[in-house]
């Protein structure tokens, strides 16, 4: 990225990057069907247990809250500290749980981090007794639910991470151009839903034309946010960077183009004011 010029002053008017701080078919019903409540609009007495494991989780289950919520249900909420996800929660007023955090790049400590953390989040779950538990991609809670007995639904968008294997959830949900053994190894629990996980989300979505001004961009440029690669995934491709340096530099000779960067953590916040 060494072609790019990174403006972190919104007085220049150079054509740069302005860095922000770090801060739901294929409708087959499976042999055990997904808990129901007595109603479809009536969930009274029915509890459902959300885990947030990652920052874009946190807009994508806001919709689904609201309407479990608005149809009886009782959620709990509970989160790993990664990323944005606490200010995320914070921005949108969301009462959570926040429990464990982020393991690093090695995969062994990954592991050991996940099982610790569901260790960590057993005392809630057993205490709020839920008959039904949902994440996206949050093997703790599965692990968790396993434990305690409750039946799981893992929602899933990337048919490159890695399968949950033995801790399989007993529902998966994913998008119907995902193939359906892609993530689970029973395709008669397999769900799907048409488009991508930020079709449940988008629509809600109402710019804020305020924050334009401190960032130096003018209501007339074309603005593109860019989040960087995962390069503490255990499925990171490194290709994912030279694209992302490639579009960066791409998008940087537009004098008309404004780009703000989202990074993931103060690691790459530092990498991309340095590049």
């Amino acid at each position: 990225m060494s072609d790019t010029t990174i403006n972190l002053n919104p007085n220049l008017n150079s054509s740069a990057i302005s860095i922000a701080p770090p801060p739901a078919v294929e409708n087959r019903e499976p042999e055990h069907a997904v808990p129901r409540a007595t109603s479809r609009r009536n969930g009274k007495g029915r509890k459902i247990w959300i885990d947030i494991d990652n920052s874009p989780h946190v807009p994508f289950f806001l919709p689904i809250i609201d309407e479990l919520r608005k149809r009886g249900f009782e959620v709990e909420l509970t989160a790993r500290d990664i990323y944005q996800v606490c200010q995320l929660l914070d921005f949108f007023n969301l009462k959570c749980k926040v429990i464990g955090g982020h393991y690093g790049k090695n995969k062994v400590l990954k592991v050991l981090g996940n099982c610790l953390r569901a260790s960590q989040l057993v005392p809630t779950a057993a205490k709020f007794h839920a008959d039904l538990a949902i994440s996206h991609g949050s093997r703790a809670q599965v692990l968790v639910s396993k434990l305690l007995g409750i039946p799981a639904i893992m929602m899933h968008d990337y048919e490159h991470s890695t399968k949950t294997g033995f801790i399989e959830a007993d529902w998966v949900f994913m998008p119907d151009v995902i193939p359906g053994n892609a993530m689970s190894s029973r395709p008669d629990h397999v769900f799907k839903y048409p488009g991508l996980k930020e079709d449940v989300y988008v629509p809600r979505f109402v710019p804020n034309f305020s924050t334009l001004s401190p960032l130096g961009i003018s209501q007339d440029q074309i603005i593109v946010t860019l989040r960087p690669p995962a390069t503490e995934a255990h499925y990171h491709n490194p290709e994912a960077e030279l694209l992302f340096a490639e579009a960066v530099r791409f998008m940087s000779e537009n004098p008309m183009v404004r780009a703000v960067v989202l990074p993931r953590n103060m690691k790459q916040d530092a990498q991309l004011r340095r590049d």
